[in-house]
This record gives structure tokens, C-alpha cells and sequence, in this order.
């Protein structure tokens, strides 16, 4: 059976740094992986290649057998790729559900939505408002609809990313999490 995602021998280096060597990796549907290692190891930058937000030197990635290695992250977002940042990237005046508000027929279901493209998804409107709420609701921020992204606390502001994600209705969701601490 064709793997949802897949990547091969893939790699990734900045000048001499080899971020990410040889990664082979096969996931299938309706399944729960964990990429995990020390500070450093790769795995932001892993899932930067997966998104199409960086390009990897080497290797492929695979989307059921389609190859889309290089791609722009608003393409791969096309195929169902979606993700949070270690970082969060949220408006920081935008309400959150506007930002929970993130599907567009331009770049639907965006792996990256980086915040350029997540002001498109914004303006476009396609997602309703009561869609959004669904959202929030999901992760338990139904109540905060109205606050400003900027004036919630940090663990809120996290569960908001993933409501942003999710309202891109990925097959893949890659959450990119920073330790506490």
C-alpha cells in the first residue's frame, strides 16, 4: 500500500552543518508518528523541507507517490499538508476567530500558512464564522473567540495555532512543539 507521506534519502545542510542526512521515513493513513531527538537534532528543519519551506539538497518527499520535493509551501498546502512553528505565528492584533478563519480557494489546507499567505486566507472568508467557532471549540477556545491572538496566554496561544491549522482540513498535520522550559 502507498504511504500518505514518505520521504527518501532526504537532506538538508546549511554551509558545512548537516541539518537533516539521508532521512527515510514511511507513514501511512490514519496514523500517529512522533519525530523526536535533542535540541538541534533536525527536527524543525525536517519539517520545514515537508512544507515547502525550505528545499532540500537531497532526497525526495512523497505525498501517496507523488513526488513533491521543492515545491512552494502555498502547492504543498494544496495537498493537505498543515503545521504549527515552534514559534508561534499568529497576528497579533487579528481576533481568534479570524485567525481560526484560514481556509481560501487559493491556498486551501496550507501546511505552512505562513502569516503572508494567512492574511490572504483571512480576506478570502471562505471559512465562516460559525465554521471557526467549530474550531475553537475543538481545542477548548470557544470562549476566547473574541480576544485578541496577542492577549492570550502562551498555552492558549498554542492551542490557537493548532486551531488555525485545522481549519486548513489537512490529511497531514506536523506539529512542530517546543519543549516547555
Amino acid at each position: 500500500m502507498t504511504p500518505l507521506l514518505e520521504t527518501r534519502g532526504l537532506s538538508k545542510t546549511f554551509g558545512g552543518l548537516k541539518a537533516v542526512q539521508n532521512v527515510d521515513l514511511r507513514v501511512g493513513a490514519n496514523r500517529i508518528v512522533s519525530v523526536i531527538g535533542p535540541n538541534g537534532a533536525g527536527k524543525t528543519t525536517f519539517f520545514n523541507c515537508l512544507s515547502g519551506i525550505y528545499r532540500p539538497d537531497g532526497g525526495a518527499i512523497l505525498i501517496e507517490g507523488r513526488d513533491i520535493t521543492g515545491r512552494a509551501p502555498h502547492q504543498v498546502c494544496k495537498l493537505g499538508v498543515s503545521r504549527t512553528f515552534q514559534n508561534i505565528r499568529l497576528f497579533p492584533k487579528c481576533r481568534c476567530s479570524k485567525t481560526s478563519s484560514s481556509r481560501s480557494s487559493s491556498i486551501a489546507r496550507s501546511p505552512a500558512a505562513a502569516p503572508v499567505a494567512l492574511q490572504t486566507f483571512l480576506r478570502s472568508g471562505k471559512l465562516s464564522r460559525d465554521e471557526a467557532l467549530g474550531f475553537l471549540d475543538f481545542v477548548g477556545l470557544e470562549r476566547h473567540a473574541d480576544a485578541v491572538s496577542s492577549n492570550l496566554a502562551y498555552g492558549l496561544q498554542r492551542r490557537l495555532e493548532i486551531a488555525r491549522a485545522l481549519a486548513t482540513r489537512p490529511r497531514i498535520l506536523l506539529l512542530d512543539e517546543r519543549p516547555p522550559g
